[in-house]
């Protein structure tokens, strides 16, 4: 998914792939998501554009981190709410996932335990008597049915 992200110097957009961070091509500092798609972007009028831009903005600059003139010193916003929500919902899917297949792992390694005790039981139930047998019979024993 593409996404719109400032750079907090020269204010220019950019579009960037979801969840990778890049570096403005003009200043070479941090750009900051927007939390807006490529998508959406488009849809919006230049001064909602602006606004949304000068808002992120306003709230970097304020920030004391970003205060100095090292563009180093320039981090990457935190996540916004619906970001940590779906980050929060991801991880407890694959939680699920992995719970799941540790599950199903459990579950057939009792089914092969159970097969072999099936099994063993049948050799000693069914088989055992017959080899019994035949062995009598190899010793001429008689059987009268």
């Amino acid at each position: 998914m593409t996404n719109i992200s400032v750079c907090p110097k020269c204010r220019e957009t950019f579009m960037t792939r979801s969840g990778m961070f890049t570096n403005c091509p003009n200043c070479g500092i941090a750009l900051f998501p927007l939390g807006v798609s490529a998508e959406e972007w488009e849809k919006l009028l230049p001064e909602q554009k602006a606004s949304l831009a000068d808002g992120l903005l306003s709230r970097i600059s304020a920030h004391p981190i970003s205060s100095g003139n090292d563009p180093a010193a320039v981090q990457k916003p935190t996540l916004n709410t619906a970001d940590e929500l779906r980050k929060d919902t991801a991880v407890r899917e694959l939680r699920s996932i992995s719970n799941s297949i540790q599950s199903i792992a459990a579950d057939h390694h009792y089914m092969k335990t159970v097969l072999k005790v099936v099994v063993t039981l049948l050799l000693i139930t069914i088989i055992a008597p017959i080899v019994f047998i035949l062995i009598l019979l190899s010793l001429g024993y008689r059987f009268a049915f």
